[in-house]
This record gives structure tokens, C-alpha cells and sequence, in this order.
């Protein structure tokens, strides 16, 4: 539906500027620009786990789907940025084959 609009209006008169209208498309003539802060990354984010017998009876750890970090001292908010890892399949010629 987006994208239709955008075409009937002129695709070429649009842009988005992340951060700026929800991330939707903003006319390329208006004046914004993408807020900046001053963004420092915790050292020790990671999720929690949960340990696990697998059935040969050894244990193993998961991930859980909580996320836990130190806090700062002088940080006024955290923002937190989750990305799925896509796999890719790729064929091996007899060669690479070979080599592994």
C-alpha cells in the first residue's frame, strides 16, 4: 500500500531519514535530519541462560529471552537493537568439497 502511494506521488521526491516520521518517507525538499546522541555501547550485555541436561546426561546452557547488562552510572536511557541472523545454503563444488 506504501509503495503504491509513493509511486502515484513521484518516487523520486521521497527519502526516509531514519529516526525522523516513524521511519515512513519524508519529501526530499523538507528540512530534517536524523537526531544524533552520544551512543556508547555496555561491555557486558548478553542473555541470560538456562541450564539444561541434554539426553546423554550432559549439561549445556540456553539462551533465554532476557537481556541483562551493568548499569550505568550517567546513562538516561537504554536502547536495546535485536538482529535475526539469516543462514544461507550454499552448494559445494567437488573442489571445496575436497579441501573440507
Amino acid at each position: 500500500m506504501q509503495s503504491a502511494l509513493l509511486s502515484k506521488l513521484g518516487t523520486e521526491n521521497w527519502t526516509s531519514v531514519r529516526g525522523v516520521n516513524n521511519s515512513l518517507p519524508v519529501l526530499k525538499w523538507q528540512k530534517v535530519s536524523a537526531p544524533t546522541a552520544n551512543v556508547k555501547l555496555v561491555p557486558d550485555a548478553a542473555f541470560v541462560r538456562s541450564v539444561i541436561t541434554t539426553e546423554d546426561g550432559d549439561e549445556t546452557s540456553l539462551p533465554t529471552a532476557q537481556l541483562q547488562w551493568s548499569a550505568a552510572t550517567v546513562a538516561e536511557s537504554y536502547t536495546v537493537s535485536l538482529w535475526r541472523a539469516e543462514k544461507t545454503w550454499v552448494s559445494l563444488t567437488a573442489k571445496r568439497k575436497g579441501r573440507i
